[in-house]
């Protein structure tokens, strides 16, 4: 197995309504693979409340991000210093649960 995985989940805003995964199934997704085998997890979505979005599949609000139009080079700027961070944390010992997104991070996603 990997040392870290992310996953990063990124929406333009517009409607993805899936017919095969419910929030609630998708947060329980989400819950086991950070509990039994601590991936990390982000969203970023485009002109919406992210961090409620992101609650609502299980996503830590630290690690989500509003971007908007655009600013998805910003967003995926943001994202990637996180990786980094993650990485660099997960290299060095150092816990996991402080990596989250900045308030420069999210200055920057703003129109």
């Amino acid at each position: 197995r990997p040392g870290t995985v992310v996953v990063a989940i990124m929406t333009d805003g517009m409607e993805n309504a899936s017919s095969e995964f419910t929030h609630e199934a998708i947060k329980g997704l989400i819950t086991r693979q950070e509990h039994d085998y601590s991936w990390q997890f982000l969203y970023m979505g485009a002109d919406q409340d992210a961090i409620e979005v992101g609650a609502r599949i299980g996503v830590r609000a630290d690690r989500s991000l509003t971007y908007a139009r655009g600013r998805s080079r910003q967003a995926y700027a943001a994202s990637s210093k996180l990786t980094r961070s993650l990485k660099e944390a997960t290299v060095a010992g150092a816990p996991l649960a402080a990596v989250a997104f900045s308030e420069e991070d999210r200055k920057s996603t703003k129109a």
